[in-house]
């Protein structure tokens, strides 16, 4: 059943005959009743905490782990659930874990009670690192002080949803793109809570208990017919998309209250188009030439911290249509000569080279690109240093479950068989292959 699950089989099925459809719905697990009943709180490493929500194996994965132990990283998986994978029988759709990358980091953060010195960087899963703590740590705050801003996300090639295109500002000077990417964002713990309690509809009188208890039964909930929170109906894209285009136009406007449908890109009349952001609901007006229309009565700004983008990819690189590269030192390098610290494999960048990124057909054979830089980061260490890297996976990697407890996953190699393989010089390494095992 492990093995089924883990390779995703159901979707290959003419039935739904799968080996965990007979099994009965779980019963209903009651969400943390304390701020931190049973959780473990893992400590900043380097006043760094690295998070990333994921409840099932999947091989991007392994490239994500390979990556951040090499480089001495110490990552924290929120809402590893074995359950999910192996015994549910109410499909999940995609907002569901779009939402739980809200919900699980924010109630995880306030909970702990981190300092607020604490930087938090949260990745998605299809990613690769290039760079560790001292390197993080040092390009946060260049882009940081450079933007005036503490809340830092990633860039790409175009807008998403394609209706808040004409709402994004001009790129500055030395921006490679414009466009915020939700996949990976990095700020101060106090920072980040006030973000995430905006993005899940907390601020506003959304429980976090009610969202836990979605999170964690929503087969049960959902064959009773009843409706999940708006997080987990949400493409959290669009949400810190809006969220940024409302901070834009309360920069020029002053706040009032001023109410308006759900939305995204709209046209409002001659001479206007209007934006209506996901956090609220309240529309913001722009010319077509992209300046703020202020009728006097625009809706608050949510946050008291800033949001920006890291325009010179300091930090992080969105791969898809990112144009030509190079590698260097064993390194992913742009055109720009920007070396990015995280690599995401966004969109169809997880399965399919690009021309454009100017790699040969010899290099990348029988490769996809993220096994490709993967491969290219592994070539810059020694064969001592990737083995004690495999090695560490047990104490560097912490993973948590829904209600936040501290699992014990077995090795690395029984995660991730295709890393046990030998890389073209390192040492062969001799170990057993078979699924990922966990005990609790």
């Amino acid at each position: 059943r492990q093995r089924w699950a883990r390779l995703n089989c159901n979707k290959y099925l003419r039935t739904s005959a799968a080996p965990a459809a007979a099994l009965p719905l779980p019963e209903e697990r009651q969400p943390p009743t304390g701020p931190r009943e049973g959780m473990h709180c893992v400590p900043p490493t380097d006043g760094v905490l690295i998070l990333l929500v994921s409840d099932r194996p999947n091989p991007f994965l392994c490239h994500y782990f390979a990556s951040a132990l090499l480089h001495g990283l110490r990552p924290t998986v929120l809402g590893w659930d074995r359950a999910s994978w192996i015994r549910d029988t109410v499909p999940k759709p995609w907002t569901y874990h779009l939402g739980a990358k809200q919900v699980l980091p924010l109630h995880y953060l306030r909970s702990c009670a981190y300092d607020n010195s604490t930087l938090v960087l949260f990745t998605d899963h299809d990613v690769i690192f290039q760079g560790g703590y001292v390197q993080l740590r040092r390009a946060y705050g260049e882009a940081a002080a450079e933007m005036g801003a503490p809340i830092l996300f990633s860039t790409e090639i175009d807008s998403f949803p394609a209706s808040l295109k004409p709402f994004y500002p001009p790129k500055p000077p030395g921006a490679t793109f414009r466009f915020l990417n939700s996949g990976m964002w990095m700020a101060p713990v106090g920072a980040a809570i006030e973000l995430l309690s905006s993005t899940t509809h907390e601020a506003v009188g959304v429980s976090m208990t009610s969202m836990l208890a979605t999170y964690l039964n929503w087969g049960p909930l959902r064959a009773r017919g009843v409706q999940p929170q708006q997080v987990y109906v949400d493409n959290d894209q669009d949400t810190y998309a809006g969220l940024f285009i409302a901070q834009r136009h309360a920069r020029s406007c002053p706040s009032a209250a001023a109410a308006s449908s759900r939305g995204l890109g709209r046209l409002a009349g001659a001479g206007r188009l209007c934006a209506t952001p996901l956090h609220d609901g309240r529309a913001r007006c722009f010319s077509p030439g992209g300046r703020a229309r202020c009728s006097g009565a625009e809706p608050r700004w949510p946050l008291q911290h800033a949001i920006s983008l890291d325009y010179k990819m300091r930090l992080f690189e969105n791969l898809y249509h990112a144009g030509r590269h190079s590698i260097v030192n064993g390194r992913l390098q742009h055109s720009t000569g920007s070396f990015p610290l995280v690599v995401h494999f966004n969109g169809p960048a997880k399965v399919a080279f690009e021309q454009q990124w100017g790699f040969s057909q010899q290099d990348v054979a029988e490769l996809t690109p993220p096994r490709f830089v993967r491969k290219t980061v592994l070539r810059g260490f020694s064969s001592d240093e990737r083995a004690a890297a495999q090695s560490s996976f047990g104490s560097a990697v912490t993973f948590l479950d829904p209600l936040f407890r501290r699992l014990e996953v077995a090795p690395l190699e029984f995660m991730c068989e295709e890393l046990v393989r030998p890389v073209p010089g390192g040492r062969k390494n001799m170990t057993r292959r078979g699924a990922m095992v966990q005990r609790t």
